[in-house]
């Protein structure tokens, strides 16, 4: 695997961390977000998805990782960035119940805000738990009221999965800043 391209981009080089390592999993799930474009019908949120330069070199990815990772934690690169960069700068790790608030689903969403469907002349307001399970909130008469609801209650539930976990206050409060 010396010097070998990943997804036709990511530049793999022995070093101090290896395929073996956790980081390369992440890193290779990364590019493949990014530029897969199979992986784009699925989840078409992940078009125009990049990769810093600095990341596209698996060791300088993998020392980042080194340095941030805890385990059971998943990287984010909606809490302190815009949703497309893969960057120190933009990512950070969470617990999966945090990321699961920032995760979008464009074939469902219909225009709608995040968290918000149209169901007959009502909208409903919901959010994901994790990956199998949404918390229902209600049913409204407009899609501000549904969003409000799900804000709050997306607002409400990260203060408590927070303060149950040790996460950083700058990350807390770019957590609550995107809700």
């Amino acid at each position: 695997m010396e010097n070998t391209k990943v997804y036709g981009i990511g530049i793999y080089k022995k070093g101090k961390f290896s395929s073996k390592d956790k980081s390369y999993k992440t890193w290779k799930n990364i590019l493949q977000r990014c530029y897969d474009s199979k992986l784009h019908l699925k989840y078409p949120t992940y078009k125009g998805c990049k990769i810093c330069d600095e990341w596209v070199y698996f060791q300088s990815f993998a020392q980042w990782h080194f340095e941030h990772y805890a385990t059971g934690l998943q990287i984010d690169k909606d809490i302190l960035g815009n949703g497309k960069i893969y960057s120190p700068e933009t990512c950070c790790f969470v617990p999966n119940k945090i990321n699961n608030l920032f995760q979008k689903n464009e074939k469902r969403q219909n225009g709608f805000p995040i968290g918000v469907t149209k169901v007959g002349k009502r909208f409903r307001a919901r959010f994901n738990i994790d990956t199998k399970h949404k918390k229902h909130i209600g049913y409204f008469g407009s899609f501000e009221a549904a969003f409000s609801a799900v804000r709050q209650e997306k607002i409400n539930y990260s203060k408590k999965i927070m303060s149950e976990l040790n996460i950083s206050s700058p990350i807390q409060s770019a957590i609550l800043n995107k809700l």
